[in-house]
């Protein structure tokens, strides 16, 4: 989806998204993107991870880090099955936060509700956007604040600012809509992969294992077998090692044996 919203450098992504990053079940992965547009409009923007069978596991709304005006925006998300899973970036123009920014500075600034006849307006018709928006509906116990406060941004009786505002503006009710933004001119990033694998791909203890030598403790000494060195693992994992390797093994049959030594012949 090609939009107005700029999203580029995302991470994690290894060349380009040629190969996918990797992480382990139940890994926290960080994402991060940088995300503007043109002027000086609020945005938002989300990382939507998928499930290796294409369902929707998780929207988790990014925040802003690093130093100011970097346009720097980061969230994390849990991967918690084995498989190739994939997600990616969605940013919006954050129209409603834009309009509580600016109504807030301009009330500050002593503007009259002549000045701001058209803001409060427009405030109330974003509200109503918000009451009646589907795809990001705002919580049932908040409709009644959201409803009264359409209401005083239209109550003309009202001649003080700052109380035609006020309910609009209410910490609670700012909270939720936050939830439920206005998603204007969304833009949607291209997708990029992660494998998921099993814990130990992250990490292990590794026990180099050469059988033939379990032998030498035993009497008569001789060359150790499989039979021999199974023996031996329950020691091998007590020591904490958690994966054995072998070293070549060489042929046994009438061609290519080997001597003592590793003679040839």
């Amino acid at each position: 989806m090609i939009g107005r919203i700029v999203i580029t450098d995302v991470a994690p992504v290894v060349s380009c998204g040629r190969w996918p990053a990797k992480a382990v079940v139940g890994e926290t992965v960080p994402v991060t993107a940088t995300v503007f547009r043109e002027g000086h409009d609020l945005i938002g923007a989300d990382v939507v991870l998928l499930r290796p069978d294409g369902t929707v596991a998780d929207v988790r709304r990014m925040r802003l880090v690093s130093p100011p005006g970097t346009d720097r925006y980061a969230a994390d998300v849990v991967v918690d099955t084995e498989g190739v899973w994939s997600f990616h970036i969605q940013a919006w123009a954050d129209t409603l936060a834009t309009w509580q920014h600016d109504i807030a500075i301009k009330a500050a600034a002593g503007q009259g509700l002549d000045e701001l006849a058209v803001d409060l307006e427009d405030g109330a018709l974003l509200l109503e956007r918000v009451a009646t928006d589907d795809d990001a509906p705002v919580a049932a116990e908040q409709q009644p604040a959201l409803l009264h406060a359409i209401t005083t941004l239209r109550n003309e009786t009202l001649t003080d600012v700052g109380d035609r505002i006020a309910p609009a503006l209410a910490p609670g009710l700012v909270a939720a809509l936050s939830h439920a933004p206005l998603r204007d001119l969304l833009t949607a990033g291209e997708t990029f992969d992660v494998r998921v694998d099993r814990e130990r791909a992250l990490y292990s203890a590794w026990y180099e294992f050469f059988p033939r030598s379990e032998g030498s403790s035993l009497e008569p000494n001789r060359s150790g077998t499989f039979a021999d060195a199974a023996e031996r693992l329950p020691a091998v994992a007590d020591m904490g090692f958690d994966v054995v390797y072998l070293p070549p093994i060489h042929p046994i049959g009438e061609v290519n044996r080997k001597g003592p030594n590793n003679t040839l012949v």
